[in-house]
């Protein structure tokens, strides 16, 4: 592990839990960065029980790695708050260990922070399916969907998109104070919501993109996320209000809304794997457009319920 001389100007946290399998990936993509800053790489382990010390140690050289170990499983609020604050660069950029950014990435976020201190930077992420029916007939459609949407947010609410790929000043991240430790999901955009409250200028940089590397392969773990999602966004309602844009009152809408609402019982009823599994199944016998749409209704009635059920909680 290559030890930094001088303090850096710009510090990369990456928040990592078991990663051993992800992170020679990253690492190998950080160490072609082409940007004249002095920088380091502080990877925090999060109570990982796997090879990742090791894998570490091996794939490190040659890069300015720092490695903070948590000795138990703490989720990743704590861990990022854990390297933001040893973090000794001006400019903090937050990167989780399944992504692969560009070359010029350290430099594009950085470039933002030279002369603000109100601006917190989003870039958003790509997943990456490799051959299967899912990512096929609904995973990179649904994928540039979002994305598409995401970078059409009004201002007022891209706070919503803060995540995985993200950067700020030291001085936005000690006035906004660190991630809430109750949030073992979802500290994201609760962050988020407080930088905007704050008054912060949010950007998305559509050349901040970079690759996600371990996107759900099916319908069954696409759901669980989605149920845990519906969760996260009604907690976050709870402290920020609702960031819910205006929905389509048309009749293929309403029609829409309640397929999702009957699912989202069943969901709640401890249906989720059902249903996730008997997608899965149906998948290869399915055309394109109805597969697609089966999953869809799929993963929106998995939010309703994680909705419901945080609500009730």
């Amino acid at each position: 592990m290559t030890p930094v001389a001088m303090a850096p100007a710009v510090s990369v946290i990456v928040p990592s839990f078991q990663g051993a399998a992800r992170l020679p990936v990253l690492l190998e993509a950080l160490r072609c960065q082409m940007t004249p800053r002095l920088w380091e790489v502080v990877v925090v382990l999060d109570g990982s029980t796997d090879a990742s010390t090791a894998v570490l140690e091996r794939v490190g050289e040659g890069t300015p790695l720092r490695v903070l170990s948590l000795e138990q499983n703490r989720g990743p609020a704590v861990a990022l708050n854990v390297g933001f604050r040893e973090a000794r660069g001006q400019i903090l950029i937050r990167c989780d260990d399944d992504l692969r950014p560009g070359p010029r990435y350290v430099e594009r976020h950085a470039s933002w922070h030279d002369k603000a201190t109100d601006t917190a930077v989003i870039g958003l992420t790509r997943n990456k399916y490799g051959p299967g029916r899912f990512g096929a007939v609904y995973g990179r459609q649904a994928d540039q969907l979002q994305r598409a949407q995401a970078y059409a947010t009004p201002e007022a609410r891209r706070w919503i998109h803060w995540a995985a790929n993200c950067s700020v000043r030291r001085e936005l991240w000690d006035r906004i104070g660190p991630y809430d430790e109750s949030f073992r999901r979802g500290q994201d955009s609760e962050w988020g919501g407080r930088l905007f409250r704050a008054g912060a200028r949010i950007v998305i940089d559509p050349q901040l993109e970079v690759d996600h590397l371990k996107p759900a392969t099916n319908a069954t773990c696409r759901l669980a996320q989605a149920f845990e999602s519906g969760k996260t966004v009604a907690r976050r309602d709870r402290r920020h209000g609702s960031a819910q844009q205006e929905t389509d009152s048309g009749v293929k809408a309403r029609v829409w809304a309640a397929l999702v609402s009957a699912g989202g019982r069943w969901c709640s009823a401890g249906g989720l794997r059902d249903i996730g599994h008997g997608i899965d199944k149906l998948l290869p016998f399915l055309p394109s457009r109805l597969a697609y749409l089966l999953i869809a209704w799929g993963v929106d009635s998995a939010a309703r319920a994680g909705d419901r059920a945080a609500r009730r909680g």
